[in-house]
């Protein structure tokens, strides 16, 4: 069954979702949601924040992949998402330096900062994660 452009909203009226959609005023737009309000994330439409690549086309010419950019992404909130991953990154690598006094990895990216916090220096270019012991217990700095 085909639901592009249809809310998956309950409730389902007469077991199909043709009523539910933004134009009813059935649904929000969850692509422009407010990021204080998502609980999960699932990054496959934005890519994954260690890809360091924002969902821009690479070939305008390539009619699927603007499609698929301009009808399931909002690369602002797909950039917003990567900073919050970036975010929880920087605290754990910085509670863990204090923890056991190892150097965090480099933060010195200049491939959109606004988002990737550093953490990209270009497109695909990712600084990972570095000098945590594989046997560091991570209960030690969060206490659960």
């Amino acid at each position: 069954m085909n639901h592009h452009g249809q809310c998956r909203q309950y409730p389902v009226e007469d077991g199909n979702f043709t009523a539910n959609t933004p134009e009813n005023g059935r649904c929000e737009d969850c692509r422009a949601l407010p990021i204080s309000e998502v609980k999960t994330v699932h990054y496959t439409a934005c890519k994954k924040p260690w890809d360091c690549s924002l969902p821009y086309p690479r070939n305008p010419r390539d009619k699927r992949q603007v499609y698929r950019l301009q009808e399931l992404t909002n690369v602002t909130t797909c950039g917003l998402f990567f900073r919050k991953y970036f975010e929880y990154r920087r605290d754990v690598e910085d509670r863990v330096a204090e923890k056991i006094g190892i150097v965090p990895s480099r933060r010195d990216g200049n491939y959109f900062p606004e988002y990737f916090m550093g953490y990209c220096q270009n497109a695909g270019g990712y600084y990972s994660i570095g000098g945590i012991p594989e046997d560091f217990d991570m209960k030690s700095i969060y206490g659960f």
